[in-house]
């Protein structure tokens, strides 16, 4: 893939839908050249044309389901949810190991990995694994264990094994709540225990949430703040409320 397509396509994820005079505004290139990169792109897979935009893929394995519970929180601050999810992608390395979780913002980065990236991931969400088949680079090994209904996730002993044989370079999770005493925290014992097998057994530790789950607290512990190196999340959060968190020592990047 060009450097124009790769630029073209940065575009079209941040944006999730653009039309063609917005790319070339932002990329700098010609209505002609940004029409050239999309086909690319649209033959990859990679985007949809439609009538003067461009606009990213719907979800590969879910899209008839648009009353799940996990559709519905897709929905929910995913302007944000892009934009953290580019973020969180561009910390990854060509050759790394990389463990996602389940989420609708884990499942963003996922679908912001660079095309030519050559990358291995283990996950326990069998909807990211879907969404990875785009990838030409990426070696995608899927964990065993129990469906969870309407939200992907693979939990129990067999999802629980396949973590603690994998030593990742780094680590993606979602959570459901970020709290200054109780740490990162989830609603689902079950999905948590798998959380935090994944956690203590990666390099780096990563966590991708918007602001709204700073401040609020899950029924299960995942991990404490001590031990999480980066929570990257959105502007929508001040410096004011991000200080007992960085007060733990942890990295936040706001995007």
């Amino acid at each position: 893939m060009s450097t124009r397509s790769e630029s073209v396509l940065s575009e079209v994820r941040r944006a999730g839908d653009i039309a063609v005079p917005e790319l070339a505004l932002r990329t700098g290139a010609s209505e002609v050249t940004i029409r050239r990169a999309l086909t690319e792109l649209e033959e990859q897979g990679l985007v949809i044309r439609t009538r003067g935009r461009a606009q990213t893929p719907g979800p590969v394995l879910y899209e008839a389901l648009r009353d799940s519970s996990f559709q519905e929180q897709a929905l929910h601050m995913s302007a944000e949810k892009r934009r953290i999810g580019l973020a969180a992608a561009a910390l990854l390395q060509e050759g790394e190991v990389v463990a996602f979780g389940p989420g609708t913002t884990t499942t963003a980065t996922a679908c912001s990995i660079a095309p030519e990236l050559p990358i291995r991931v283990i996950t326990n969400a069998v909807n990211i694994a879907m969404e990875l088949y785009r990838l030409p680079q990426a070696r995608v090994y899927l964990t065993g264990g129990d469906l969870r209904p309407g939200w992907f996730s693979l939990v129990g002993q067999a999802a629980a094994d396949a973590m603690r044989d994998t030593i990742p370079d780094k680590a993606i999770i979602g959570v459901t709540g970020i709290d200054p005493a109780q740490g990162l925290t989830d609603d689902h014992r079950d999905e948590a225990a798998i959380t935090r097998i994944m956690m203590t057994q990666a390099r780096q530790r990563i966590v991708v949430a918007d602001h709204t789950k700073f401040g609020h607290a899950g029924n299960s512990r995942v991990w404490p703040l001590e031990k999480t190196d980066i929570i990257i999340t959105d502007s929508g959060i001040s410096s004011r409320k991000l200080a007992p968190y960085e007060a733990k020592g942890v990295r936040i990047i706001r995007v």
